[in-house]
């Protein structure tokens, strides 16, 4: 007996967003926007104390599309050489190709050695910044490197939430149960 998990996929192309340059904000304009609000006038032609806040966040968001800019943020870019990211959109093709057709030999060779490649770029960066003078790229570097990443989140069957690797366990024993015996 042999279990085949059919898994789909969709990358999704990142649009760029608009995101506010609060540094580049002319705060003397704002400030004097907000001295100009009838505030008294504002909050009592409010009834309860939930329109008040929703009116004062009314008059906050206006001051801020006023005059705070935008600017268009493209999402980040792959940081792999050419050579790289060509290599990179072969071994999807090979993953497509392997779905379709079930040979996976030829995606397995390829996998390994586009894993090789890329160790090898990593550990090249990691020596030219070891090797550099900047202090700053370095520390960058290493947070990053110590900082804690986002843990996927624990398992759900029927709302039901199992956070620990033991429930998890159990939970996918049962279901494997139910589908098999």
């Amino acid at each position: 007996m042999s279990v085949v998990f059919g898994i789909q996929s969709c990358v999704v192309e990142q649009q760029p967003v608009m995101r506010r340059l609060f540094s580049k904000c002319d705060y003397s304009e704002v400030t004097r926007y907000l001295y100009s609000v009838l505030w008294i006038d504002s909050f009592e032609s409010a009834k309860g104390i939930d329109e008040k806040y929703r009116m004062f966040l009314s008059i906050l968001q206006h001051a801020i599309d006023m005059f705070v800019p935008q600017t268009l943020v493209h999402p980040t870019r792959s940081f792999l050489p050419p050579h790289l990211q060509n290599v990179l959109r072969h071994k999807e093709y090979l993953t497509n190709y392997a779905k379709q057709s079930g040979d996976w030999s030829s995606y397995r060779t390829f996998s390994a050695l586009f894993n090789n490649e890329l160790d090898k770029f990593n550990r090249n960066m990691e020596k030219r910044i070891m090797n550099s003078k900047q202090k700053n790229t370095f520390f960058q570097y290493l947070k990053g490197k110590l900082t804690e990443r986002q843990h996927l989140s624990g398992l759900k069957v029927e709302e039901r939430q199992f956070p620990t690797d033991f429930e998890k366990a159990n939970a996918l024993a049962d279901i494997f149960a139910k589908v098999f015996f």
